[in-house]
């Protein structure tokens, strides 16, 4: 009830519901994975955050390292490197955010927070990621990859 007197109560003052987006999912099949493949990674490289070194996309997954610091033993920052691997076919769930230009990715039990620079690289992230998605499970790769991690 609380709910349903917010929705009517802000569309009553003028705010708009958001779009939700409907991503393009014919990348992959229109320019081939391996060109859909290099797009994926130059949209990659431009992130915002967080900062991405190393990425490599292929139509089963795409990859990247993350730089950091924690604290060492005496509580000096010490640099890290944390890879990070995201297979097309475990995707359960990615939603892009109008508001800030990013985009949250579910991935098995994990949850990812990207920002992009604009919306053109948000949406074409989005539309790229399910194109490749559907490629895996509709290609057979999900089948060869199933007990991958």
């Amino acid at each position: 009830m609380v709910l349903v007197m917010w929705v009517l109560g802000a569309h009553a003052i003028g705010c708009a519901p958001t779009a939700v987006y409907q991503p393009d999912t014919t990348a992959v099949e229109i320019v081939g994975p391996q060109a859909a493949a290099i797009e994926l990674e130059d949209v990659l490289n431009r992130i915002i955050y967080p900062r991405m070194f190393d990425v490599d996309v292929t139509p089963e997954y795409f990859k990247y390292d993350l730089l950091g610091t924690k604290l060492g033993p005496l509580g000096e920052p010490v640099g890290t490197r944390d890879s990070k691997k995201i297979w097309f076919h475990q995707l359960r769930r990615i939603d892009y955010n109008p508001a800030d230009d990013s985009v949250y990715l579910e991935v098995k039990l994990n949850v990812y927070q990207l920002h992009f620079r604009d919306a053109q690289d948000a949406q074409r992230f989005v539309d790229l990621v399910m194109s490749f998605h559907e490629y895996a499970i509709e290609g057979g790769v999900a089948g060869e990859l199933a007990d991958e991690s």
